[in-house]
């Protein structure tokens, strides 16, 4: 099991221009979503990581609260992906 860090989806604005990706369905985008992410929800991405990821770039990822995007990176990490998750998901975002 490869190891992923965890920080809080606030922390972004620190970071530059970054690859996010929103986990979360469809249907849950119509709270919005942090600027610049790119929606693919969960199973998608899972069951196509090779399709939207590649290995050489980080992906932040998040969901709703960050419980599946906690999962998603642990899955994604143990397939070889530079993953961060952020935690506290959309639900806490005050960007």
């Amino acid at each position: 099991m490869q190891d992923f860090k965890t920080i809080n989806i606030n922390d972004l604005g620190q970071l530059g221009d970054v690859n996010v990706i929103d986990i979360r369905e469809a249907d849950e985008l119509s709270v919005g979503a942090v600027a610049g992410s790119k929606h693919i929800p969960m199973m998608g991405l899972i069951m196509n990581k090779d399709q939207f990821l590649n290995k050489n770039e980080t992906y932040y990822i998040y969901c709703a609260a960050g419980g599946r995007s906690y999962q998603t990176c642990s899955l994604l990490a143990d397939a070889g992906y530079n993953v961060v998750n952020l935690d506290g998901g959309y639900s806490s975002y005050r960007g």
